[in-house]
């Protein structure tokens, strides 16, 4: 049996996701979980507060849900590749956890808030890069800049949701697939 705090935290999740934050209100949140707007305030002080721990904690579960595919592999490129891909996934299997932490990220300018998002943004940057790195140094990728490589595919990943229809031709994981073909193998026609 779910707490009413899991409750109203899956349904911020859900409204922020799709919403954003000034088009969600607590009472639009309270309404969908089936309490009172006073009594979402024994559980969260206020919209910021109910606002800044979803995002965090969105923002923490993709972290931990890519860290634990990345670190599971030994092999530097195929690190890569997972990285990306378990991107995608996680993306494609919670795509307004997805939303909410990506937009949160970017709202959040100072506080509490941009203070975590900032330390799990590097976590997860460092991931990437890390592999990239060891990618290079054993020579399964050319000699690289690896902080430029590194924002380019995320650059890619992190703009997948404003075109992407979950109805569309494509999931997001063949896009990834497809991204990772244009990074690693380029654009042009390999030479004969």
């Amino acid at each position: 049996m779910e707490t009413r705090e899991t409750q109203i935290l899956k349904v911020a999740v859900e409204l922020f996701g799709s919403q954003g934050y000034d088009r969600t209100s607590l009472q639009d949140i309270a309404d969908v979980v089936g309490i009172t707007k006073p009594a979402l305030y024994y559980y969260f002080r206020d919209k910021d507060a109910l606002y800044a721990r979803v995002v965090v904690q969105g923002l923490s579960q993709l972290v931990e849900y890519v860290q634990n595919r990345v670190e599971a592999l030994s092999e530097p490129e195929a690190r890569v590749h997972e990285f990306i891909l378990s991107a995608a996934t996680f993306l494609e299997e919670n795509r307004s956890t997805w939303l909410l932490a990506s937009h949160g990220f970017w709202a959040a300018t100072d506080g509490p808030l941009r203070g975590e998002a900032l330390a799990l943004r590097d976590k997860f940057e460092s991931l990437l890069r890390t592999s990239l790195s060891d990618a290079v140094a054993t020579g399964s990728l050319r000699e690289i800049d690896v902080a430029l490589a590194g924002r380019l595919i995320l650059s890619g990943l992190n703009q997948i949701h404003r075109w992407h229809s979950p109805t569309g031709s494509l999931t997001v994981v063949q896009v990834a697939e497809r991204y990772l073909d244009f990074v690693l193998n380029g654009l042009r026609m390999p030479s004969r």
